[in-house]
């Protein structure tokens, strides 16, 4: 994605019970680690793009970790998975 047929034009987790997410920290990494994406809104999506919206990483494997924090819990939940930028 992104392939301007809309479909797959973009990513982001999709939380079931969101109402119940005190806290929401997602981070999009390239190969090298590098953070190419982070968001605390989850309503934030990523479009493969990265230094502020200038420019659009290279297609690729990209790593995703997301942390989240449920109301009434102190414990966080971790969550993480890869995504292929193909263009």
């Amino acid at each position: 994605f992104p392939s301007h047929d809309n479909h797959s034009e973009a990513f982001r987790p999709i939380i079931n019970g969101a109402d119940q997410v005190k806290n929401y920290h997602l981070r999009i990494f390239d190969r090298w680690g590098n953070i190419v994406f982070e968001s605390t809104d989850m309503t934030e999506y990523w479009n493969a793009n990265t230094d502020g919206n200038e420019y659009y990483v290279n297609n690729g494997v990209y790593h995703w970790l997301l942390e989240i924090t449920l109301f009434g819990l102190d414990a966080t939940q971790k969550f993480e998975g890869s995504l292929s930028v193909v263009r």
